[in-house]
């Protein structure tokens, strides 16, 4: 495993702002609305700043312990076994929340812009560039995510 992986502050911006503007556009709006009915933008507006919240945590232990990995910050932090098992969490809930991602891109897309594609082709696609995006590693998605973050925030 590459150990020298280095990404700015701004591509780890760009990152999670592209992850939320994913998750809140596919997964959030239907179950929030239907829970708390007119009052979702205070429900949206309260998931920001506690994402927000996170973003800045993990930045600042990333300025602290800089030759960490966040699983090496867990063990640290919280000693040897409450840490695997923190880490532990955040990687199984990782490779759901990844899974579940898939299968709302894969939907989204059939139903609202190719309804006579298969999920399953969009799936085999999406996972394609993802297993790509692994293979080369973070700096070459966090640098294409930096070039692709002007044009896609001037649609947004």
């Amino acid at each position: 495993m590459v150990k020298n992986i280095k990404i700015s502050a701004r591509q780890f911006f760009v990152l999670v702002a592209f992850y939320s503007i994913g998750t809140s556009i596919l997964i959030i709006p239907g179950p929030l609305a239907e829970m708390v009915k007119q009052d979702a933008w205070i429900a949206g507006i309260a998931g920001v700043g506690i994402s927000l919240l996170l973003v800045w945590l993990y930045s600042s232990l990333g300025s602290r312990l800089p030759e960490l990995t966040l699983v090496e910050m867990c063990e640290k932090i919280l000693g040897k076994w409450l840490g695997k098992a923190v880490s532990a969490t955040f990687v199984f809930f990782a490779l759901i929340e990844a899974a579940e991602l898939l299968y709302f891109l894969g939907d989204f897309l059939t139903t609202q812009i190719m309804p006579r594609t298969p999920p399953e082709a969009i799936n085999i696609l999406v996972f394609t560039v993802v297993i790509l995006a692994v293979r080369l590693g973070l700096e070459p998605l966090a640098r294409t995510a930096e070039i692709f973050f002007p044009i896609l925030s001037y649609c947004f």
